[in-house]
């Protein structure tokens, strides 16, 4: 069954972190429910098939919240609970859960690290390191008892100077790029005079 909504109610479908993009011309949107190309012809957006890594039909169970162009050209997305890498020239998206991925999993945002890792910024288990040569997590910034203020509801992400800085719900942590291990935390109220804890983009 195509699922279309007509171009004039675009906006009622918008989503902060994707907007309508191009490939060899062509018009997509990523909507609150999945992705959408666009028919110049009828004026409207119909769905893109979505199938798993075996090319059997796969329905999410969420939208799509971010999108990721790699450093070789490939577009990523990232769901509700679901990672997915669009095929632009057969026109279908296929899931790329991970081998080892934690299940319940939201998608917030993706950070491309290098040419063969990006991270995976949730709303549930903190900063996840996506490989793309094994398809697997292999590294996660998330909750341990030995920092009883975190949280892992991850928003925005970014690696410098050999830190990894994460904006979550309950402030901002930092963390040794090659260790991974926790360096700093600050939130609301001590010496960082932050005004508010959440941290978002």
């Amino acid at each position: 069954i195509d699922i279309y909504i007509p171009y004039e109610d675009i906006k009622k479908y918008s989503r902060p972190n994707c907007g309508i993009f191009e490939i060899n011309n062509q018009k997509y949107y990523p909507g609150n429910d999945r992705l959408y190309e666009y028919n110049e012809n009828t004026k409207q957006f119909n769905a893109v098939k979505e199938i798993d890594k075996s090319g059997r039909i796969f329905i999410p169970p969420h939208g799509i919240n971010s999108r990721l162009i790699d450093n070789e050209g490939n577009v990523w997305f990232g769901g509700g609970g679901s990672l997915y890498k669009f095929d632009h020239q057969r026109k279908l998206m296929i899931n790329h859960n991970p081998q080892n991925w934690p299940p319940g999993t939201e998608i917030w945002n993706l950070y491309e690290r290098n040419k063969d890792q990006f991270w995976i910024c949730t709303g549930n288990r903190g900063a996840l390191l996506y490989d793309k040569i094994s398809q697997k997590i292999i590294q996660s910034l998330n909750y341990n008892s030995n920092d009883p203020q975190a949280d892992n509801a991850v928003g925005p992400l970014i690696e410098v100077n050999g830190e990894i800085w994460v904006g979550t719900f309950k402030g901002i942590r930092i963390y040794d790029g090659k260790s991974f291990k926790l360096k700093k935390s600050y939130f609301k109220n001590d010496l960082s005079k932050l005004a508010d804890n959440i941290i978002t983009i």
